[in-house]
């Protein structure tokens, strides 16, 4: 990885079914894993107390790759974020990660995952879900596992002409100790656009994934585009950047 280990879930709603995994069956799924294109497994694990060095080299499977991982916490809630790279030279995969949050004693105290999908080859996806630590709870460490299915469930696209990795611009609501982003999302196309998403994921100065969320804008006029404003992104300090993954089919 060259940066730290956020597909829909959190208070505003969920499109994406979430899939709950226990550690035994993605053992059991990592180990009946063979060399075909069905089920493909990946893991990565990110500490906040990491620094990029320890944390530079990607782990990769044939057909995805997770690039970075990583947590941002607020209150007794985290928001568990990996970016998986399509490594394949199609779309239409389903894409399914498992997190497993430790705390510094190295306790697992909570367990998460989220369903995506990859829509065209060499797409980098952020899959993210948020999940109750329970109060008091502060979370140190996160485990990523990464299930890749390709049976042909969603359908490919071709991603030309949309912009597909924004960035933000980074702020701080006013009376509040968090901070948002603001994006610029556009539709080149002449038909309107609904049902697009966008997940943010965002860094500190090193490069390490320190929060993030997801917006689901519900029309961008043809030919136009809209301001969407994340006005939390679960990040405990300022984030360096903040970058939006737009996916215009959900």
């Amino acid at each position: 990885m060259t940066r730290e280990t956020f597909a829909r879930s959190g208070p505003s709603g969920t499109r994406t079914s979430l899939v709950f995994f226990a550690t035994a069956v993605l053992l059991l799924l990592l180990a009946g894993c063979g060399g075909g294109d069905a089920d493909v497994t990946d893991s990565d694990s990110s500490d906040a107390s990491e620094t990029p060095a320890e944390t530079s080299e990607e782990a990769k499977v044939d057909d995805g790759t997770i690039v970075e991982s990583g947590f941002g916490q607020q209150g007794q809630y985290a928001w568990v974020t990996a970016l998986v790279r399509n490594d394949s030279d199609h779309g239409g995969q389903t894409v399914t990660v498992n997190f497993n949050v430790l705390d510094e004693a190295g306790e697992l105290v909570a367990s998460g995952s989220q369903v995506s999908s990859f829509s065209w080859a060499d797409q980098e996806v952020p899959v993210a879900t948020q999940v109750d630590l329970g109060k008091r709870v502060k979370a140190a460490k996160i485990e990523a596992a990464v299930l890749v299915e390709d049976e042909g469930t969603f359908e490919e696209y071709d991603p030309e002409g949309w912009q597909t990795e924004i960035p933000g611009k980074v702020y701080q609501p006013e009376y509040s100790n968090t901070w948002g982003a603001k994006f610029t999302v556009a539709n080149p196309s002449a038909e309107p656009l609904d049902g697009s998403a966008l997940q943010v994921v965002c860094h500190d100065a090193a490069g390490n994934i320190i929060g993030g969320s997801s917006a689901y804008p519900e029309l961008i006029p043809p030919s136009g585009k809209i301001l969407v404003d994340v006005s939390s992104v679960y990040a405990t300090q300022k984030p360096a950047d903040c970058l939006g993954y737009h996916t215009p089919w959900m």
